[in-house]
């Protein structure tokens, strides 16, 4: 294997690298300090299989969580406003034909976009690409635990490339199973490693790999993580505040009305008043529409696992944070494996629980 005919040109390398992809795809620069494993770390196929995962994955993502919202604030729109129209009804105000024919069109628009979302299976079809996506940078990092096959590259490269070849052949033949191969993966406990670890024959070989592995892998990954918490934590406090306040206000609001209607009915106030019925209509309607937007942010809340999300990458994050303090002090050849196997373990379980906690989310269905 020739270092010129497996490094990628750098057209292939994304002008704007997200944080995560940094590893999948490492500079020039970065490989260039590195000439000897620059081949084993950007292998052309690798890189452009992860790249059609990652851009299907964003793509079918992007369909569902905007289509999604969109049907979610629809829905909340058409019970705003049958809120107000039977608040109105008490002062026998009604609505005008155009709202009550727009508040219909929206009400069926935001079942054709349940449907589609339905029957194109765009919440699976995003899980599955992601999942694809993931297991390819999973296999990618967990080829370096293999000591002994990594090895081969130094004594011979053409070996080590055809040993290279059938173990791909033999990993992408797994997402021929469709499905029915990540819901496996899912459900399956204890979690196994694709690769099974063996020592390094070469030691200055494994200090390059260690010190590529720490940036590459447990850095970016450990940034990765703490800018989604950093970015959850954002929108969880945000959301959830004002799904409470919001609720409350609509529980104050009722309690008022319902002791103003007591009144009313005790005769302390005048039933035929019409500014009291202007007063107790309003005071419905703005309590039955602030109730529909905070279960609306509530659903938004659980169709994007804000809340599950936010905490596995602070768990994460931390993990890799006390791997990463003993790896870069790490000398012993044996102890170095043991801790990017952990790695990898931690890297194996986010996956895991990020599909179970994103497969039981969804907007309505």
């Amino acid at each position: 294997m020739s270092s010129q005919s497996e490094i990628v040109p750098t057209r292939e390398i994304p002008d704007e690298m997200p944080v995560p992809s940094r590893d999948i795809f490492p500079s020039d620069d970065l490989l260039n300090l590195y000439p000897e494993i620059a081949p084993i770390l950007r292998v052309e196929k690798t890189i452009k299989y992860f790249k059609d995962a990652d851009a299907k994955a964003i793509i079918k993502k992007s369909i569902f969580v905007r289509l999604g919202t969109i049907s979610l604030i629809l829905v909340a729109l058409v019970l705003t406003l049958l809120s107000w129209r039977l608040s109105l009804a008490l002062l026998s105000i009604s609505f005008p034909f155009w709202l009550e024919l727009s508040s219909g069109v929206i009400g069926l628009i935001a079942l054709f976009i349940q449907l589609y979302l339905f029957l194109t299976d765009a919440h699976q079809n995003w899980l599955y690409s992601r999942y694809i996506a993931e297991k390819t940078r999973l296999w990618r990092f967990q080829i370096l635990l293999d000591g002994e096959f990594v090895s081969k590259f130094l004594q011979s490269p053409a070996s080590y490339q055809a040993e290279l070849e059938k173990r791909w052949i033999v990993f992408k033949e797994q997402f021929n199973h469709g499905l029915g191969g990540m819901n496996e993966f899912i459900e399956y406990q204890p979690l196994e490693l694709m690769i099974k670890p063996t020592s390094y024959t070469e030691s200055k070989f494994l200090a390059q790999i260690k010190e590529i592995y720490l940036m590459l892998r447990i850095d970016v990954q450990s940034t990765h993580f703490g800018d989604q918490y950093a970015r959850l934590s954002v929108v969880d406090s945000l959301t959830d505040s004002w799904a409470k306040v919001l609720l409350g206000t609509s529980g104050i609001l009722a309690v008022f009305e319902a002791c103003l209607l007591t009144f009313q009915a005790a005769g302390t106030f005048d039933s035929e008043n019409f500014g009291f019925k202007i007063l107790t209509a309003v005071m419905a309607g703005l309590s039955l529409t602030f109730a529909i937007v905070s279960a609306a942010i509530r659903v938004y809340r659980s169709a994007s696992a804000i809340a599950e999300d936010r905490e596995r990458y602070r768990s994460k994050q931390n993990h890799l944070k006390r791997i990463k303090d003993f790896f870069k002090e790490e000398t012993d050849s044996s102890k170095i494996l043991d801790l990017m196997t952990e790695t990898e373990h931690a890297c194996n379980e986010e996956l895991q629980e990020f599909l179970i906690s994103l497969r039981r989310s969804d907007y309505f269905f």
